[in-house]
């Protein structure tokens, strides 16, 4: 399983590039950040034809930072089927 992993959601101007360096490097899952509207988004549903998407709500906490962002990647591993 090849995994392609952009960090850079928001500016999101990276995202694009990534995503079209991820599909011609023959990535079979691609995971990225992105807002919930706006040019991340639609960078990414141009793979929509191409790729199954699925969006993952991050869990957000102004104290335990460290939880939140283990929750989230246990989301992503799980997903993955790993």
């Amino acid at each position: 399983m090849k995994i392609g992993i952009e960090t850079q959601g928001d500016p999101g101007y990276r995202l694009p590039k990534s995503l079209q360096d991820f599909v011609q490097g023959m990535c079979n899952v691609i995971i990225c950040a992105c807002r919930t509207k706006g040019s991340t988004v639609e960078a990414i549903e141009l793979y929509r034809n191409d790729y199954e998407i699925e969006y993952i709500k991050k869990m957000v906490s102004k104290t335990n930072f460290k939880q939140t962002n283990e929750f989230d990647a246990n989301q992503i591993i799980e997903k993955l089927g790993l």
